[in-house]
């Protein structure tokens, strides 16, 4: 678990002739830790995620996609639990994003994209395929 670290800032404006002004109140804001995913677990047909959990009432959005841009997504959730369990998606390259949400709605950026590789669920199909390649080999 990584420490939420406050900051404070402020602002002056420059007039036309840049001058400076007084400076704002001070306002607060904190930088919230993106969630650590490990990897990832076949359970029972299914594709289970799990992260380090965040702060307490906040809530996460996870995303998952065929290309790294995020425009073909194929699953996008919102779950309480540091934990998501999906259908085994198609094999081949996806990339997993995630973000947390706080309790009062405000949604943190999303953290860098996983790769994962995903194999086939079931390999029944290449193996007859190599078969029928080496019958019709021969």
């Amino acid at each position: 678990f990584q420490a939420v670290v406050v900051h404070y800032w402020r602002v002056a404006s420059r007039d036309g002739a840049g001058r400076q002004g007084p400076f704002s109140d001070p306002q607060r804001f904190r930088l919230l830790p993106t969630p650590e995913v490990g990897s990832p677990e076949a359970v029972e047909g299914e594709l289970v995620f799990r992260w380090s959990a965040a702060l307490p009432g906040q809530h996460y959005q996870v995303q998952l996609a065929k290309d790294a841009n995020f425009q073909d997504i194929v699953v996008d959730r919102q779950v309480d639990e540091p934990r998501l369990a999906i259908p085994w998606p198609e094999s081949g390259f996806n990339y997993l994003r995630m973000r947390t949400i706080d309790p009062d709605g405000t949604a943190a950026p999303y953290g860098p994209a996983q790769r994962i590789d995903l194999p086939p669920k079931n390999y029944w199909p290449f193996a007859l395929g190599a078969v029928l390649v080496l019958i019709l080999a021969l």
